[in-house]
């Protein structure tokens, strides 16, 4: 009898490291899952920079800009490497012209019809004047993470921050485009 109870008490102890074991390895897939390919955000604003949403973009009802505020209680472990090695929400005068302010933002929004997206907003002012629309690129679909980062003299718009898929924001003849990174 000692002996069946042993072997018993030897199944019973096994199955339990198995099922904590499996049970870490859970834990650990949902840890390396990158929060930002996942979080969502909720449009609220209506305007921005005293620059109504509709000014923006006629079919968007709301957006909000991202920030680090906005970011979700998963991101805080993230926080600190996020921002020493560069990523931003927000950039200003990147572009450096006379007379030219710029600035660069990543947002989400949501539509008449209730789509939601991400998107890259360029913003221009001359002077004490008010900002205006000098470039919009939006992707429906989630309400998303995005992000900018600086790389070779560049600044690049992206989803995601360890992957190689950020766009280039490029000013050409007084124009901006957002480019396949090379």
């Amino acid at each position: 009898m000692p002996r069946r109870l042993l072997m018993s008490l030897l199944v019973l102890l096994t199955s339990a490291f198995v099922l904590l074991a499996i049970g870490a390895a859970r834990g650990q897939e949902k840890a390396i899952e990158a929060w930002w390919l996942t979080v969502t955000f909720a449009p609220s604003q209506t305007a921005y920079e005293s620059l109504p949403v509709r000014e923006i973009n006629l079919n968007w009802v709301k957006m909000s800009v991202l920030g680090y505020a906005l970011l979700p209680p998963e991101a805080k472990p993230d926080l600190g490497w996020m921002r020493r090695d560069g990523f931003a929400f927000q950039v200003d005068n990147y572009f450096k012209r006379p007379g030219v302010a710029d600035r660069e933002l990543c947002g989400v929004f949501e539509d008449r019809a209730g789509h939601k997206g991400r998107f890259l907003l360029v913003l221009e002012k001359t002077g004490a004047g008010a900002w205006k629309v000098a470039f919009l690129h939006q992707e429906v679909g989630e309400a998303g993470f995005s992000v900018f980062t600086r790389k070779a003299n560049a600044l690049y718009w992206g989803t995601c921050m360890q992957c190689d898929e950020f766009g280039r924001l490029g000013l050409k003849q007084g124009q901006f485009s957002l480019e396949a990174a090379p």
